[in-house]
């Protein structure tokens, strides 16, 4: 039974990994105007079903995912959306300790809906936020390592690109006029 279990674990992550070199592929092709947005009408719900499925990877580190359904349509591209929250999920996931709990959730406000990822994880000052989003080229080792978990932050670093991903994202559709 546990080598089944592996072994269904196994197939899940060398899908997740088809996925996501689809959607970087995607991404580094819209980036370099190859390819263009496909904004549509996507029920949120739809995106965040996906994202639960990553919740083994949360079970695997005894961290709580915690997504909260939501009736409401959105107007984006759904595979640079799934990749963004995908992103700042794993973030949450990678620098919230053993216990914790992240979650999803959105609120619609008018004709808004606002999507927020939030944790119990260990947290980034006001000036390493600044430096996140006010800043194109960052170094990402020294982000978070001044917190009282600074070594155990810097076990699970990447290279920021995650967020810089994100950023881009964000800022192409805003551009597009869609957002």
């Amino acid at each position: 039974a546990e080598i089944h279990t592996r072994l269904e674990y196994l197939s899940e992550l060398v899908e997740k990994i088809d996925t996501y070199n689809d959607i970087l592929g995607r991404w580094v092709k819209i980036s370099q105007g190859i390819v263009s947005l496909n904004v549509e009408n996507v029920p949120l719900l739809s995106i965040f079903d996906i994202l639960k499925g990553n919740a083994h990877a949360f079970e695997m580190k005894n961290i709580t995912l915690d997504i909260q359904p939501i009736d409401a349509t959105v107007r984006c591209d759904r595979t640079m959306t799934l990749f963004m929250l995908n992103t700042l999920l794993d973030n949450a996931r990678k620098y919230t300790p053993s216990g914790g709990k992240v979650s999803l959730s959105a609120q619609t406000e008018g004709e808004v809906v606002r999507i927020a990822v939030a944790d119990t994880g260990y947290g980034l000052s006001p000036a390493e936020v600044d430096t996140i989003n006010n800043h194109k080229v960052y170094d990402a080792s020294s982000i978070g390592s001044t917190n009282a978990m600074g070594n155990d932050i810097k076990q699970n670093k990447g290279f920021g690109f995650g967020l810089m991903n994100c950023k881009h994202i964000i800022t192409t559709l805003q551009k597009s006029g869609e957002w």
